[in-house]
This record gives structure tokens, sequence and C-alpha cells, in this order.
């Protein structure tokens, strides 16, 4: 396998490896502070995403996974078994933004834009939906990032077993 492939390769379950984490830091770190005290914790979090929020790094990264990941699939498509591999990691990804734009934006838009003026008990269901969202698209990145690591694998061990044939 040349090396090109291998850098892409690496590259990509390096970029999904990132996403896992930045998902992870969120549900951990950011979601339970927004869902501490409804509604001051979330007039603290406008206040403090004011410059830039969560959404800025995953509008640039997610794309560029995708874009990865799709090219990692052209170029590994006539490695067999590394092919459906890479296939099913992209769909996983894809996946994860269905999700996030029919199920997280909308929470978004009620958590961090609206105005404030909506029943408490409407804000505190909108930001545990979310972090329980939360937690199924970061198994869904981290099922994306597991495929694309053994598609990668089987790309090394066949072309490992090719030349000490």
């Amino acid at each position: 396998m040349n090396s090109i492939r291998q850098i892409l390769g690496f590259a990509t379950v390096i970029l999904l490896g990132a996403l896992v984490g930045a998902g992870g830091y969120e549900s951990v770190v950011m979601a339970p502070n927004y869902a501490a005290d409804i509604p001051n914790s979330l007039e603290h979090a406008r206040l403090f995403m004011r410059a830039t929020n969560p959404g800025n790094f995953f509008r640039v990264l997610a794309p560029g996974t995708q874009l990865a990941l799709l090219v990692s699939v052209i170029i590994f498509w006539r490695i067999r078994p590394s092919r459906w591999w890479y296939v099913a990691a992209l769909v996983l990804l894809l996946s994860v933004d269905v999700i996030t734009f029919t199920f997280h934006y909308p929470r978004n838009e009620l958590l961090f834009h609206s105005p404030m003026t909506q029943p408490v008990a409407q804000l505190t269901a909108a930001a545990h939906e979310w972090a329980t969202g939360n937690v199924f698209r970061i198994g869904l990145l981290l099922a994306s990032a597991i495929a694309a690591s053994i598609g990668l694998r089987s790309a090394l061990v066949r072309v490992r077993d090719s030349s000490s044939a």
C-alpha cells in the first residue's frame, strides 16, 4: 500500500477520533453545565459562547472528516475488505449529521438562540433530550471510527501478506 493511502487512512481515523473526543467533551463538561440551573445556566452559556461555540468546531471538522472518508472509500475501493469498512464508516458518519440537523439543531435553537421566555420545564426537557441524543451520536461516531480503523488494518494486513508472499 502506498504511503498516500496510509497517510489518508491514519488521518481519517484521527479525524474521527477528534469528533468522538469533542462529542465526549460536550457530554461530560458542557451539557451538564447547560442543564445545571435552567434558566440561569443557559443565560451564562449564552454569554460565555458569545464569540464562538462548539458548532463552529463541528461545522469544519465534520465535513472535512466526511470528505476524508469519501476519499478513503475511493482509494481503498480495490481492497475489498477495506472497502466495506470504509463505506460503513461513511454511512455511520453521515447518519450522525442527519441526527444533528433533525434532532440537535432544533434543541440548540431553543436552548441558545430563542428568547428566554419559554417555560423552564420545556428548556429543561430540551437540555436533557440534547444530552441523551448526544450519547447516541457519540456511539455512532465511535462505531464509525472503529469501522475506519478496521478498514485501515485490513488494508495494511493485505499489503503485508501480499508483500511477504
